[in-house]
């Protein structure tokens, strides 16, 4: 599993997660509720190369990850 955590308040909050523990390599993309937003399916990768898929992007797109977590933590406001 990899995971991308922003911190609000000294408090560790996960925002999006590579994940393949009892299923096929997929994205989960948390919303500020701690829900999943959005699964989005990586079945045609083994689990190493969907490691390293993960990696690069949360490597190359963090900031939009981020990003979008504000957004639908400012509208639930």
């Amino acid at each position: 599993m990899a995971k991308l955590n922003i911190i609000r308040h000294g408090e560790y909050i996960g925002i999006a997660r590579y994940d393949s523990g009892l299923h096929e390599p997929h994205l989960d993309i948390i919303g500020p509720d701690g829900d999943k937003r959005r699964t989005i399916d990586y079945s045609i990768l083994e689990n190493d190369q969907a490691l390293n898929v993960a990696i690069q992007d949360f490597k190359n797109n963090w900031n939009l990850y981020v990003e979008r977590w504000n957004k639908w933590h400012e509208g639930r406001k």
